[in-house]
């Protein structure tokens, strides 16, 4: 089969290097890039439309080596956009299936294009602000129009079931919460204790994510024997983060990792904390892929109660969105952990193995 995918993705390389550039996004979609090449002949285009200010020379040698074929905001949005639209334009006619990730505005109207081809289009919805919830009027009917278009496709790929209230009832539609790479997390071992107790944050600062909760519910543990660890980029809640650590010996801000560096911290974790707030709106659209890497650690996990959160009561310790919530949840795993740290780790990585991509990647394209 033919596939044309319709990205937002730099070569993993760039990943803390390209100012804007969504670790987590990028890594899905390389990674179902890279699984769907096993069976299917495959094109990628990337639309980038933000400002970029890294070596682009070396960027675009870095796509070509891995057939990225790349658009990047230059002086002009709309010289871009006409850009991408014209090998859009190109590459369709080639294309049995089109997928695309996310529904932005470079790529509006190709599902109607597909549909008239009497050929499929696939959107994969990973995260979407509704309108009501934009402050702009312009973003407000921009957000009701990407509604229009999630709704052209001929299947839908949902990260999260929230996604289902914006679709057609007749639609072609699957839940899909995320997949990982096993064999980068085959070898990770059991958690050991001795007398620290680590926990881990990954991701952005933000409020939606619920960095915030996070710092307040830690404030209120006054235990010395445990720390921490913060890794990340990004969002306008990394200064509280900084000013965090700053305060508090026990608050470690590690930056942005390598995923060399990644494995390694996630190796030294006890605890996974995912404290987005699921009391905003947009959280309902989109899913916490992260938790999956948790998973295939084999850690402990501590998360606020994110969409279809049931699946996943065996695996993981829920709580509500409020630091006092957090705060008792964080109590819990520590004190699980000094019982035993290894109560986690055959289930979860049993759990995270059987979502691996090359198990997976049939049911974005079939």
């Amino acid at each position: 089969m033919k596939i044309l995918f319709c990205g937002s993705n730099l070569p993993d390389c760039f990943e803390g290097k390209v100012k804007h550039l969504s670790a987590a996004g990028n890594q899905f979609q390389n990674n179902l890039i890279h699984a769907m090449k096993s069976n299917h002949d495959v094109k990628t285009i990337s639309y980038i439309n933000y400002r970029v200010t890294y070596d682009r020379k070396e960027i675009l040698e870095c796509c070509e080596m891995e057939n990225i074929e790349p658009v990047i905001k230059d002086k002009s949005q709309i010289e871009s956009f006409l850009k991408f639209r014209k090998i859009l334009k190109e590459n369709i006619k080639w294309a049995d299936v089109v997928i695309v990730y996310n529904v932005l505005y470079a790529w509006f109207g190709v599902a109607d294009i597909m549909r008239r081809k009497r050929k499929k289009s696939v959107a994969i919805i990973a995260d979407f602000t509704n309108w009501k919830e934009q402050k702009s009027f312009l973003r407000k009917i921009y957000a009701l129009i990407t509604i229009k278009e999630f709704q052209r496709y001929s299947k839908v790929v949902m990260l999260s079931p929230g996604v289902e209230k914006y679709l057609s009832k007749n639609q072609e539609k699957i839940v899909i919460n995320g997949c990982i790479n096993w064999r980068k997390f085959e070898g990770i071992k059991p958690p050991v204790y001795d007398g620290i107790v680590n926990l881990v944050y990954t991701g952005g600062f933000s409020a939606v994510v619920g960095t915030d909760l996070m710092l307040q519910a830690f404030s209120q543990i006054k235990d010395q024997n445990i720390r921490l660890y913060i890794s990340g980029q990004g969002g306008d809640q990394k200064d509280d983060v900084i000013k965090a650590a700053q305060n508090d010996s026990r608050i470690k801000y590690l930056g942005f990792l390598n995923r060399p560096d990644y494995y390694r911290l996630m190796e030294s974790a006890h605890i996974f904390i995912n404290p987005r707030n699921m009391n905003l709106e947009q959280n309902s659209a989109n899913f916490p892929s992260k938790v999956l890497e948790y998973l295939a650690a084999g850690r402990s996990i501590l998360s606020t109660k994110f969409i279809g959160y049931e699946r996943y009561e065996k695996n993981m310790i829920f709580v509500e969105s409020d630091s006092e919530s957090i705060c008792k949840g964080m109590k819990l795993a520590i004190d699980m952990v000094r019982r035993d740290c290894t109560k986690y780790y055959n289930i979860n990585r049993k759990f995270a193995k059987m979502l691996d991509w090359e198990m997976m990647a049939h049911e974005f394209c079939n």
